[in-house]
């Protein structure tokens, strides 16, 4: 799957190039992207640019941001030198990207191996229908993986015994 992340400017909900994020997800509506999310940028940052993407598309979105609320400017972020989130922290920032429309959670810079646990923790506590139709979700991936591998080896003229390997 193709997934498109992109990072923002602190001063404006903006990609570091200056496009919008609407305009970022305009240029790629032809592509098959599972999904948006954005990257290295403080927490703070995040649910707002999930909103504005969320007014533009209905695929998945998702954030994995650096460990810290704010920055100051763009220099301090880059040198890790802004003052960061305890894991505890974090998670709490993760459950306003969530109320804003995240389904992929993740960590950036600065976020340790404490962090992700964290993360972890707090969001694996999930009930027994979200794991039967997560279960189900994947095994229906995995079939269609197997049934387009196999019709595309065919369709080159592949022999049956490459059709069977390209299956699996």
């Amino acid at each position: 799957p193709l997934c498109v992340s992109w990072n923002l400017r602190l001063d404006a909900p903006l990609i570091r190039g200056g496009e919008s994020l609407e305009q970022g997800i305009a240029a790629l509506q032809s592509l098959p992207v599972e999904g948006y999310m954005v990257n290295c940028v403080p927490t703070g940052l995040v649910p707002p640019a999930l909103g504005l993407m969320r007014r533009c598309t209905d695929r998945p979105l998702g954030a994995y941001a650096n460990s810290c609320e704010k920055a100051p400017d763009q220099a301090g972020l880059d040198k890790h030198t802004v003052p960061t989130l305890s894991p505890q922290e974090y998670v709490a920032a993760s459950e306003r990207w969530v109320e804003a429309g995240a389904t992929w959670i993740g960590g950036c810079c600065d976020t340790r191996p404490a962090y992700i646990a964290a993360l972890a923790r707090r969001w694996s506590q999930r009930n027994s229908w979200t794991l039967a139709l997560l279960g189900a979700m994947t095994a229906l991936a995995w079939a269609t993986d197997f049934v387009a591998a196999a019709m595309g080896a065919k369709r080159v003229g592949a022999s049956r015994y490459a059709i069977v390997g390209a299956a699996l």
